[in-house]
């Protein structure tokens, strides 16, 4: 079986970093792209201050830009093709649909958590 996209769920916040590694290694093996995708399951507590839906539209879009920001500091070493995916909302189905929409070949991913597996 030819290998040519590989799919890595990282959670940034268990400092995931060497599933970045093993799943740069596997691409630049097999000469596959690599989409390095993030899901932010929760948003933190919002300021009662502001108004709720822009006050967590902000929220959303301040931890998206810092996961993009994470995940393209993780792919500087990569020397294949390499995309970023980051979405709020649960991280099951957006692995899923990554898979579908990338026709990916291959899913890496860290321990997790036991209350987060699906």
């Amino acid at each position: 079986m030819t290998i040519k996209t590989i799919i890595a769920a990282i959670a940034l916040e268990n400092g995931e970093q060497q599933v970045a590694r093993r799943a740069i290694r596997l691409a630049v093996d097999h000469g596959a792209k690599l989409v390095l995708a993030h899901a932010i399951e929760s948003l933190p507590e919002s300021d009662p201050d502001f108004p709720a839906p822009a006050n967590e539209e902000a929220i959303a879009n301040v931890l998206e830009a810092e996961a993009i920001a994470s995940l393209k500091q993780m792919a500087e070493s990569a020397t294949v093709q390499t995309e970023i995916e980051v979405e709020c909302g649960k991280a099951d189905q957006f692995i899923e649909r990554l898979i579908r929409d990338h026709a990916a070949d291959l899913l890496v991913i860290g321990p997790g958590k036991p209350q987060n597996l699906r």
